[in-house]
């Protein structure tokens, strides 16, 4: 991605964890959604806890919640054992799924 996208792409990132965070997911969900998004290649649980300067633990968590929600899903990269994801682009199915984890918890 180009250097002059940077800035423009940081505050999308910013924005997805904050929405995420008001609806009381947390913002590392919505953070690590919006880079895997932005990002050509897949990314390892390595890649985001560096890029969005997290714990890999954090990484890891928000990455299984996002797999749930069938946002994320886990891809082979040739070469490496580590795990990578990519996001999926079914909206309408990652917003039910994630009101349906929300009303549970209320619930």
């Amino acid at each position: 991605m180009k250097t002059d996208l940077q800035p423009l792409r940081e505050r999308y990132i910013d924005a997805a964890g904050q929405l995420t965070q008001t609806f009381g997911f947390g913002r590392i969900i919505g953070q690590i959604y919006m880079h895997i998004y932005f990002s050509a290649d897949p990314q390892s649980l390595d890649d985001l806890a560096e890029r969005l300067h997290i714990s890999k633990g954090s990484a890891s968590m928000a990455v299984r919640q996002l797999e749930a929600w069938g946002a994320l899903r886990q891809v082979w990269v040739k070469g490496d054992r580590r795990d990578y994801y990519q996001t999926t682009e079914e909206f309408g199915r990652i917003i039910r799924k994630a009101l349906q984890d929300l009303i549970g918890r209320h619930m």
